[in-house]
């Protein structure tokens, strides 16, 4: 089966988040200052929600710092070293790294960066 590339875009100004269905993807390139276009990695979560780049996530794990797993909250981001691919990065003491451990199978969708950033405070 063919992986659908599918996108969402959040709209800084109004502060929304806009589906595909409801834009023109050329709107989100040529107006970087207005909008912020995030792919879907073609993944879901526990749930059966699609995860998107940008997207807060609690996950099993564990770190360098703290070798037991548990529950974490981490980003969903996109990268382009080596092959362009999405990671994981976990929050930690303000700032986000990667973990030691991942259980990709326990993904959570909990909110994105844009829409609840208040996560990021608690």
């Amino acid at each position: 089966m063919a992986q659908k590339i599918k996108f969402k875009c959040w709209e800084i100004e109004n502060k929304q988040m806009l589906w595909m269905d409801n834009l023109d993807l050329t709107v989100c390139n040529d107006y970087p200052d207005e909008y912020i276009l995030l792919q879907f990695t073609g993944l879901t979560d526990v749930n059966d929600v699609e995860i998107y780049e940008g997207d807060l996530v609690m996950v099993e794990s564990s770190l360098e710092d703290d070798q037991e797993e548990k529950p974490r909250l981490g980003k969903i981001a996109w990268t382009r070293l080596g092959l362009p691919s999405f990671r994981f990065l976990v929050f930690n003491k303000g700032n986000f790294e990667y973990p030691k451990t991942c259980h990709l199978s326990n993904f959570e969708v909990v909110g994105n960066l844009h829409q609840t950033p208040e996560f990021l405070n608690n």
